[in-house]
């Protein structure tokens, strides 16, 4: 994205945006710019002067988020002291289609005033299309309302689909039927959660799994469990500065920054849930018919 750098041009014709600082004489031809507005041509002194009427490419405006935020390019102690603190920063995460209208411009930017880079790592989210691979959009009409879909399956099935659909950069195809299984999976956690909760007392603490034997479905049902857990980068640690996260998986990961969502569904709904809550289940039923089981 940085090499073969070709020139710009930085003026658009549009109503909004930031004017162009550029004053033209209409007596001698010149051109005049500065810190404050001119009053006057800075070549001939005539006050018969016009501003261009263009105004700046908003990319060439927002190329300087990485300094301008922090008082850039003022020289008082506390714009200083957090172009320091904040320049350059550790993660960008932006969308994939603006790596050469934003990013590599900001790098641009960066490098000239700063001499650095303003940023060591970019993650580049999902984009989110219709099933015919279009992005959704207002005139199109193919989008999907979030609240809508929060209202009818709830939010933690709909923050549970969009994960396990979005791949690293890539582009999502979704659909309103694709949250049925986000909310079939929440409804499988909520069920193994009542049937946990019907039979154990949540006041009372339960002794350590180090204190009985094991049946043979028992041992298989943990080795699977720690396999899960394996899974997790073993320097994935969690603190309270999520940037620090964000770190952590990225320096770890490289481009396979992500939780492996479907293992860990695998273990839940198709080992504890479908092997174990039913084992447990019949053992109940054992009991339940006058015969003593160990199920607890």
């Amino acid at each position: 994205w940085m090499n073969n750098i070709e020139p710009w041009c930085i003026s658009r014709q549009l109503w909004w945006g930031h004017r162009i600082p550029i004053w033209y004489c209409d007596d001698c031809g010149a051109a005049t710019t500065g810190m404050e507005d001119p009053t006057a041509c800075g070549t001939c002194n005539s006050k018969n002067i016009r501003q261009d009427e263009d105004v700046l490419d908003t990319w060439f405006s927002s190329w300087l988020w990485p300094m301008s935020p922090f008082g850039w390019p003022e020289q008082d102690e506390k714009s200083i002291e957090d172009l320091a603190y904040y320049n350059p920063t550790n993660v960008l995460v932006t969308a994939p289609e603006i790596i050469f209208l934003w990013v590599a411009r900001m790098v641009m930017a960066n490098l000239k005033f700063q001499g650095r880079l303003p940023f060591k790592h970019v993650y580049f989210n999902a984009t989110i299309c219709d099933k015919q691979g279009r992005k959704f959009s207002k005139t199109l009409g193919n989008g999907i309302d979030p609240l809508e879909v929060i209202e009818k399956h709830g939010a933690d099935a709909v923050r549970h689909t969009a994960v396990s659909l979005a791949p690293l950069g890539g582009r999502v195809r979704m659909e309103h039927g694709d949250f049925d299984n986000g909310a079939r999976f929440m409804n499988k956690i909520w069920n193994a959660a009542r049937f946990l909760l019907k039979y154990v007392d949540p006041k009372v603490e339960l002794p350590s799994i180090k204190s009985f034997e094991p049946s043979m479905a028992e041992k298989w049902l943990l080795d699977n469990l720690i396999l899960t857990k394996n899974i997790i980068p073993h320097n994935l640690v969690i603190k309270k500065d999520s940037n620090e996260l964000v770190i952590k998986i990225i320096d770890g990961l490289g481009s396979k920054a992500f939780i492996p969502l479907p293992e860990y569904f695998n273990f839940f709904a198709k080992r504890y849930v479908k092997r174990r809550v039913e084992l447990m289940w019949s053992r109940i039923n054992w009991d339940l018919s006058g015969r003593k089981g160990d199920w607890k």
